[in-house]
């Protein structure tokens, strides 16, 4: 995905007003300043409007061997690789919300 715009100006493609855009197997997460502010389905393309990563900061991410233990970890104001899940935090103990693994970031273009 890229930033395009029309022959009549309007854009079209990726918002420009994120900062990065982190994408998982599932999901593209649209983030400002480590906030996700949308969150649109891969196979539909659809943005969800619930999803419970909306309005959550980016905490950092996350690598798992296969038998569960702690590989790597990044945290908030770290870029997170490929490979590891991504952390979404309310500030609630216990109400973090774990993604699938990151597949790639694109920090679109202003």
């Amino acid at each position: 995905m890229t930033n395009q715009e029309r022959a009549d100006g309007e854009h079209r493609g990726l918002e420009r007003r994120y900062d990065r855009v982190l994408l998982t197997r599932n999901s593209e997460y649209y983030c400002v300043r480590d906030t996700c502010l949308a969150v649109r389905d891969r196979k539909t393309g659809q943005f969800l409007t619930d999803h419970a990563a909306i309005g959550r900061q980016f905490a950092g991410s996350i690598r798992l061997s296969s038998d569960g233990r702690i590989e790597s970890v990044t945290r908030r104001g770290e870029e997170p690789h490929p490979g590891m899940s991504l952390l979404f935090s309310n500030g609630k103990l216990g109400e973090e919300l774990l993604t699938s693994k990151l597949r790639l970031i694109e920090h679109p273009s202003s």
